[in-house]
Formats: structure tokens, sequence, C-alpha cells
């Protein structure tokens, strides 16, 4: 750069390239050092926080982002101390005027508010407050009810009958519940007359955890003029966010009803997705159907119903298992179809899922509720055994 001395420029006085050539130089020398003193490294500048976003409380795991001036590059040799905890990590996006990092979930005692700064080689800078968080877990899962009832015998007018259900909550969070009993397909005595004989246990809310199935207990009388009855238990949260029904067990004075094995547990999905595995539309739904969860059929279409069976530790659970399903008194309006796979088998604590398919056959749409079981059946002989599921189904157009 030529060395001049810039001066007021009187009229009518020719300008000249030197002078144009000087003042283009100095333009160029003032924006370098303006450019410098931003980035703090021509003076050696320490950090400065001006602000944060977000400007609230933050929760761990959730980025943060400190605003400033006089952050170094490469960026990573800023730290950014929040509470004692140093970061040295930073995120897209960071630059010599934003730090972006995600905060550690290594704090204890939340909530409260730690402060946060800058360090590099320059200096530390100014300090500025930060409420910190704990997460948010969101619940999340399902409720699952599995018969325990042992063989009940003949169903007798007056006779008192044992009950039991393993309960598990598989939710993220624990859940607490409250439990009991419905009635259906009533016939002979009233609802609310099995209701006032019958008592579960627990009477009051229980809290379950995820993994840690509990034991739910009842009695049931049958009343007097009783013919039948079906029997479900009822789980549902305090919050009606989870609500739950068991298969049913049919009451039938003078019959003796058939109680699933409690070696196998046989249930059906929670969800059952509007698309099936080959992307195409389902045909099969979860519904509530007379109060117990059950499973509906397209009009006139084939779907298959996923079932999940779990098999107990139990040893003699063990072994080759036949799959077989039926539709109650069918009357012309279901067609049970075959069971993937037919055959297998299955070492004890095993969990495998099972595709059962049913055909809704009804040309009038009508909305007639049946009765499906998919059956499990271990093993011939003495050691022989059948576990089963059975749920309602009913036809509709979606």
């Amino acid at each position: 750069m030529s060395i001049i001395t810039l001066q007021n420029v009187q009229p009518g006085e020719l300008i000249k390239a030197d002078f144009v050539n000087a003042l283009i130089d100095a333009l160029q020398a003032l924006d370098s050092r303006v450019t410098s003193l931003e980035s703090g490294e021509a003076g050696n500048r320490p950090p400065i926080l001006m602000e944060r976003s977000p400007g609230g409380n933050v929760e761990v795991n959730t980025p943060l982002t400190l605003i400033g001036r006089n952050f170094i590059v490469p960026i990573e040799e800023n730290t950014v101390v929040l509470g004692g905890v140093p970061i040295n990590q930073f995120n897209n996006g960071s630059d010599e005027q934003n730090l972006i990092f995600t905060v550690p979930n290594v704090f204890g005692g939340l909530p409260r508010s730690v402060p946060v700064k800058v360090t590099n080689r320059y200096g530390d800078s100014n300090e500025l407050t930060v409420g910190l968080l704990p997460h948010a877990v969101n619940q999340g899962g399902t409720t699952v009810i599995l018969p325990q009832t042992p063989p009940l015998g003949q169903i007798n007018i007056g006779q008192t009958y044992s009950l039991s259900w393993l309960v598990d909550s598989q939710t993220v969070l624990p859940v607490t519940y409250t439990f009991s009993l419905v009635f259906t397909n009533v016939v002979g005595a009233s609802v609310s007359a099995w209701q006032t004989l019958a008592q579960v246990t627990p009477s009051q809310p229980k809290e379950i955890h995820a993994g840690a199935p509990f034991l739910v207990t009842a009695t049931v009388k049958v009343p007097n003029g009783a013919t039948s009855a079906q029997v479900a238990l009822k789980a549902e949260s305090l919050d009606h966010a989870f609500v739950r029904t068991s298969d049913t067990l049919d009451f039938t004075v003078g019959q003796t009803p058939a109680v699933s094995d409690p070696r196998v547990l046989l249930t059906l999905p929670a969800l059952i997705g509007p698309f099936d595995s080959q992307g195409q539309p389902n045909t099969v739904r979860k519904a509530t159907i007379n109060g117990v969860d059950g499973i509906e059929v397209k009009f006139g279409a084939t779907g298959t119903v996923p079932i999940k069976m779990q098999v107990t530790a139990d040893p003699s659970a063990a072994g080759t298992y036949n799959f077989t399903t039926t539709v109650e008194s069918p009357a012309g309006l279901w067609q049970p179809g075959t069971v993937t796979p037919a055959t297998a088998g299955l070492s004890a604590s095993q969990t495998r899922n099972i595709d059962a398919q049913l055909r809704n056959s009804d040309s009038g749409n009508s909305s007639t509720v049946k009765f499906m079981v998919v059956n499990a059946v271990h093993g011939t002989g003495n050691g022989a055994f059948t576990s089963f599921v059975r749920f309602p189904i009913r036809g509709a157009n979606f």
C-alpha cells in the first residue's frame, strides 16, 4: 500500500488513481481490523456470553445454545463449563458466535440452577445461569392379563369358584390399577346378582412395575336362578390411560368350563396396525366387544389374527405343539382357516408369534357376535394338555 495522506478534495480538483487506491487500501485494512476484533484473535480477547437458547429451563439430553462473541475456531478448542462439568463436544451449526451442545444427563438433585461459562486460551467468559430439569420420560406400553385359573369342575348353583390372573404392566413407567369383574352374556340371574356375590383381591388400587406381574384373584358364587354367564377380569389404570380385559370364562350351570392350561399363555396383541406385513390394508382390527378384547374382520374379507404365545418356565411345558382354530357356532358367518405354523417345537420360557386365519363370510353384514378359539395342544397321552385363547369376533365395515 502506498503511503499517501488523504485530504479533502476541493471542488474542481482532479481525483487521481493514487488517491482512490489509497482509499480502497484504507477501507480493506479497516475491515480486516474489525473482523479480527470481532473474532477475538487480534486482541486475544476472552469469550463473552450474551444469552442462551432456550431462555427458560432446559431438560437434560436436549440441546442448549450459548450465544456470544470471541469463541475461537476450531470450535473444540472452547470448553463449556456447565455446573462444573466440562463439555468439548459441540453440535453442527456451532461457530464463532454460537456453541451448541447437548446437556449431559450427569446432574443429580434436579431440578436446580447451575452456572455456565465458556473458557478458551484467551480466558474465561462471564457466567449465565441455567435451570436444569430431569429428562421427561414418556409413558407407553401395554397391559397384559394372563389366565392362571385351574380347572373348575362342574358349575353348580350356590357354589363358589376361585379364579386367578397374572396382570403384567408392560409399560415404561409403573401403573396403578383397579380391578373388577365383568359379567356378560348373562342368562337367568341378573348381572347385579353375580356382582353382589363376587369379590376381587386386591380390592384397593395396586401399582405394578414392568417385569413384575401381579397375581389378582377373585371368588365367584353362582346366584340362584342363573343359567349361564361369561366372566372376565378388567384392569384399568387410575388415569384411565390403560384398560385391559381378560379372556372370558364360561359359567354354564351343569357344565364344566374349558380352562386354558396356564403352562402356556396365549394373548391377543395390544394393537393391530392399519397395514399388514406386505404393506396392504389390514382386514382385521382390535376392538372392545361386549366389554372384552376382541377382533373385528371386514365383511367378506379374510384376515390374519396374530396371537402371542409364551411358554412358561415349567419344564413340562417344553415340547411339540399343534395349533388349531375354531369358531363356536359359526352359523355360516365365519370360516376359520389355517394356523401358521401348524406345528412347532418349543422350549420352556420361549416366546413366539402364531397367525390364525379367519374369513368373514357374512353376506348380510350383521352385528352378530361369535367366539373364536385358538388352541395350542401339547403332546399326547398322559402328558398332554391344551392351552387356548378365546375371544369375541364381529364383522364390520372399515
